[in-house]
């Protein structure tokens, strides 16, 4: 801190010969870029602080317009004042216009004031630049004005006022910075920031709260030599840090690009890139990119988006992590500036071309208010859903202590802008702040009388708080949220809510709900409900609750989808279902993942996936039409991918399952929905086993299945043997026209089957009548030469008088002809798990694991399955001569793999119960699913034992959603790892020739339940 004023006229001179950039006279403002702004008319300080041991206070009687100013008293030293901190609202080589009005608190006590900047350069100390100093006297105000050009990236920038006059007392007010002309990178929202830390500085990151240390390091850098190094973190959410205020402005998009690695010695960990923004001393928290794996061994790289939503005075980025406080290194940080698209105004309105079906909407926050994404909120949308302003978090994150900023704004601009609204949501087991299950004495409630009256006291006083404020604004809400599990006996999820309560916390919303605003529609809402067990479930608690008189109106369907499943034919089976019962159904958080497993990652999604998506998009859509009878409303969740969830769920990666690109422009996914016509051709992929037709041949895979506008279907199953390509396809057409035919193109040859009459010329062709339609059987010839894995075109499609519908997408597939599927018939058995081979395994058919996947040679394993009415059994037997389990990865072990999918999908990416079990030689268990394998982990039982040259696996399965009875078809496969020396030297597995198994069930063998 500056100690002293000596020489007054001394420093003029030497701060005009040493700051050229520094213009004290009234230059006119150039630009109307107002960077901060102080009239002192909230009756505080605003942000204004005593240098030394001065006081500063917000007065009346300091006031020059308006009713408050800033007053100065108690100086004694010069260089005391009022001062302002400006770093970070002010960039490097721009120009601002200073304006400041004074006057001396005693009329009777002339004196010069001075404006002076204290500038710290980022790795020098402090100066000081004189920008301008005025003579003032009595009660006239009189202006400091100045222009000043910041001369170098600094750390610090303290605005103050100070005066040769060591006890003089002044007035300030009306203080005003404009910038007047940008800096050669751009204007201050658009120049971007990056650091590199290549000068030896930290370049504006400090450690968050002043914890720990962050300091340049040379001890490793992601490009270059030097890189940020944090250490002596004490919590997840400290860590590097750096302001940002000025450089992000209020309704612009911008892209994070930085690279992060653990320090040496540190074990695995997650970190994230977060934004803190405070308004009026406030701090709220944005996440840019979600939880990150990141090692010691590597640099990882954290990229997202961000856009700032709201008006405020501090804004940081900084880098946290999930748990733990390891030490880590980051480098190459970028920020840049995205230059907005004009929202295209020559494309149909999805609400105007949706408008006979149903209202389409959107979830939104504070960014889809403002600029661009409001323009198409507003030109494309007629119904809105607040994404996470009505949730208990965010409205009573303490007892009694509600908060309404969020979703005010958000309710009164749907009002505004005349589109319907609905509420999400009021009882949820997530997003629940933690005092809502604390009991009387502040202590975690168990299920007891007491405590479920208290918890249902507080869920109908929040109910009754929030639905009151929004009475009549709302025409539905999602009263209660996600509240089935299928995995458990009554199919209903264990939340804290359901163990204290029971069902009573259902009973209790609804009946409250209904209550406070007879004229709302209720909903129950929750995700996956086209699964099968988890539509069944659903099913029975709902058809429970209206029989007990419950006010439910309808169902919501979450429909978090991706671009393979669920499968259409799902999809309107449930909308069917729960119409059958009474019920409205609701398509709530509409995204489609344009990934199908939970693995995957993308630097950039491809076209032809992008096309692919707005197909499959199409044909939803075709099927919410068809459904409009049954269905009042479809919601997506997110506008547009910038701003999508699937962002950071179920990891980070890039993913863009929205209608709208990241630069708010129409992409395939809008065209399928609007007009499939303008979708680009694309070529699909089909793999074709070899095998022979029959029914049981048919039956081991699933059918492709097409589905036309009006819902006319094909469903067909492909083999191949020699020269002939066998087509088995099942049209779903009741009405019987003289045009209806299936037509099949194999290679450059194209034949048409039709209904009725006799078949093309030159190939094998049937059809037979079905009381769905009709089916048909032909072997077309295959191009030659033929092999396995050789590329061959093909289409095929459904032709009816008024519409045809085809599997290409615009043009022929391929299909790729592979080998057959392996499968085996289990027979009926209960042995004991304890690793020894009893009497049940003597009748069991033995398979072995001959595909090779990864490395040559190594273990093999022979295998035989049995199964009862819950589990399915594995006995397999490894040939090994060196067993090793030293590796700290799983997968790097000696260990055998065994692949169960309860419905035979062959899907491309698991479904919950889809499992990978995982058991090494000594008995360890690990296991591969969705989201940690949390639906199949309880699942296995397993012993084993060491045996001369090998070892044994014997395995219990439990499958609590499947059937298991005589026919029963289940997908199944094997893999044998063999390590040596900590590390997977070979794999072996029994089907699936690509190694993906882990992740792809399409290529898993099939075993059949026999009751014998």
């Amino acid at each position: 801190m500056r100690r002293g004023l000596a020489g007054w006229t001394g420093r003029l001179i030497v701060g005009l010969l040493l700051c050229t950039s520094v213009v004290a006279l009234p230059l006119p403002v150039l630009a109307q870029d107002v960077v901060a702004g102080f009239d002192f008319e909230d009756g505080t300080v605003q942000g204004w602080a005593a240098r030394g041991g001065a006081s500063v206070a917000a007065v009346a009687a300091a006031a020059r317009t308006g009713t408050y100013g800033l007053r100065t008293s108690g100086r004694t030293q010069s260089w005391e004042g009022p001062s302002v901190q400006l770093a970070g609202r002010l960039l490097t080589g721009a120009t601002y216009a200073i304006s400041g009005y004074v006057r001396p608190a005693d009329a009777t006590a002339p004196a010069v004031l001075q404006l002076t900047m204290q500038r710290t350069p980022v790795g020098g100390s402090a100066t000081y630049d004189f920008l301008t100093s005025a003579s003032v006297a009595g009660s006239d105000w009189v202006e400091l004005r100045a222009a000043y050009t910041v001369p170098s990236d600094s750390s610090e920038l303290q605005l103050y006022v100070e005066s040769g006059d060591a006890t003089v007392a002044f007035d300030l007010d009306d203080v005003t910075i404009t910038m007047t002309s940008a800096p050669p990178t751009g204007p201050p929202d658009q120049a971007g920031v990056a650091t590199d830390f290549e000068d030896g500085t930290a370049q504006g990151w400090s450690s968050r709260f002043g914890v720990g240390q962050a300091a340049v390091s040379t001890a490793d850098a992601h490009g270059g030599t030097h890189s940020l190094l944090t250490t002596g973190r004490t919590e997840t959410w400290t860590g590097p840090s750096r302001s940002l205020l000025g450089r992000v402005s209020k309704g612009s998009r911008y892209t994070f690009d930085l690279w992060v690695k653990l320090a040496p010695g540190e074990a695995s960990s997650a970190l994230r890139l977060s934004m803190e923004r405070s308004t009026g001393g406030a701090a709220s928290y944005d996440q840019i990119v979600g939880d990150s794996p990141v090692t010691a061994s590597g640099w990882t790289e954290l990229r997202g988006t961000y856009t700032l939503a709201y008006d405020v005075d501090a804004l940081s980025v900084y880098v946290e992590s999930s748990s733990g406080t390891a030490s880590f290194y980051l480098d190459d940080f970028v920020m840049t500036y995205v230059r907005p698209l004009p929202v295209q105004t020559d494309i149909p309105s999805l609400r105007d071309v949706l408008a006979p079906d149903f209202p389409i909407g959107t979830a939104i926050g504070r960014g889809q208010m403002i600029g661009e994404p409001a323009e198409l909120l507003t030109r494309h949308f007629n119904s809105v859903t607040p994404g996470n302003a009505l949730k208990w978090d965010a409205t009573e994150p303490a007892e009694g202590q509600f908060q309404w900023a969020e979703a005010d704004a958000e309710v009164d601009y749907a009002v505004a802008h005349g589109m319907k609204i609905r509420g999400h949501t009021l009882v949820w087991h997530a997003q629940a702040p933690d005092w809502i299950f604390k009991d009387a004495d502040g202590a975690d409630m168990t299920p007891t009388p007491p405590n479920k009256a208290l918890l249902l006291q507080r869920e109908e006083r929040h109910i009754r708080a929030v639905m009151g404020r929004y009475k009549g604004k709302m025409y539905a809400w999602d009263v209660v949220n996600e509240a089935v599990d299928e995995y458990q006996p009554d199919g209903l999820r264990r939340s804290k809510w359901m163990q204290i309560a029971g069902l009573d916390f259902i009973r209790t919303a609804f009946r409250v709900a209904h209550e406070v605003d007879p004229a709302a529609k209720l909903y129950l809402n929750d995700y996956n409900t086209t699964q099968p067990n988890k539509r069944a479930a659903l099913l029975r608690l709902v058809r429970q609750l209206r029989a007990e008189g419950l006010p439910i109106d309808g169902v919501g369907h979450q429909m978090h989808i991706d671009i393979e499943k669920p499968s259409i034919g799902d999809i309107e089976q449930t909308l069917r279902d729960f119409a059958a019962i009474g019920v409205d159904n609701q398509v709530t958080e509409l995204d489609m993942s344009v990934y199908t497993n939970g693995s995957d990652k993308y630097t950039t999604v491809p076209a032809d996936v992008l096309t692919e998506q707005g197909y499959r998009y199409r044909d939803l859509f075709n099927a919410l039409r068809r459904q409009r009878a049954n269905l009042s409303s479809v919601t997506f969740w997110g506008q547009s991918d910038d701003g999508s969830w699937l962002n950071a769920f179920p990891i980070t990666r890039l993913n863009e399952p929205l209608p709208f690109d990241e630069q708010l422009q129409a992409k395939p996914a809008y065209w399928g929905i609007v007009d499939p016509g303008r979708l680009p051709r694309y070529t699909r992929g089909l793999v074709v086993p070899e095998g022979r037709p029959a029914p049981s041949e048919w039956a081991l895979l699933p059918a492709t299945t097409v589905l036309s506008r009006a819902g006319r279907s094909l469903a067909f199953s492909l083999r191949w043997e020699g020269r002939v390509l066998h087509v088995h396809a099942m049209v779903g057409d009741k009405t019987a026209d003289r045009g209806d035919a299936v037509d099949i193109t194999v290679g450059d040859r194209r034949v048409r089957v039709p209904r009725t009459g006799a078949p093309p010329s030159g190939i094998k062709a049937s059809v037979h009548p079905d009381p769905a339609g009709y089916r048909i059987d032909a072997d077309v010839p295959l191009p030659a030469p033929i092999a396995a894995g050789q590329p061959v075109p093909f289409d095929i499609t459904l032709i009816d008088p008024t519409e045809s519908a085809g599997w290409g997408a615009g043009r022929p597939g391929l299909l790729t002809l592979a080998a057959g599927v392996r499968h085996v018939d289990a027979i009926r058995g209960t042995p004991g798990i304890d690793g020894v081979a009893d009497a049940a395994w003597s009748r069991a058919a033995t398979i072995s694991t001959g595909v090779q996947v990864i490395g040559s040679g190594g273990a093999t394993a022979s295998a035989k399955v049995l199964w009862d009415s819950g589990h399915v059994y594995l006995l397999v037997a490894v040939s090994d001569v060196n067993l090793d389990a030293s590796s700290p990865n799983v997968w790097e072990q000696d260990a055998v793999e065994i692949f169960i999918d309860p419905d035979n999908a062959k899907t491309a990416g698991y479904a919950d119960d889809d499992g990978q079990y995982r058991i090494n030689y000594a008995n360890a268990q690990s296991f591969g699913g969705n989201f940690s394998a949390y639906a199949i982990a309880g699942n296995l039982t397993s012993a084993t034992r060491t045996v001369p040259g090998g070892y044994v696996v014997e395995a219990a399965i439990a499958l609590p959603t499947a059937t298991l009875c005589d026919g029963t078809l289940l997908g199944l496969d094997i893999q044998v790892n063999d390590a040596d020396a900590g590390h997977r030297t070979a794999a072996r597995t029994w089907n699936d020739p690509t190694g993906l198994a882990y992740t792809n069930t399409s290529r898993w063998g099939v075993t059949r339940l026999v009751n014998r």
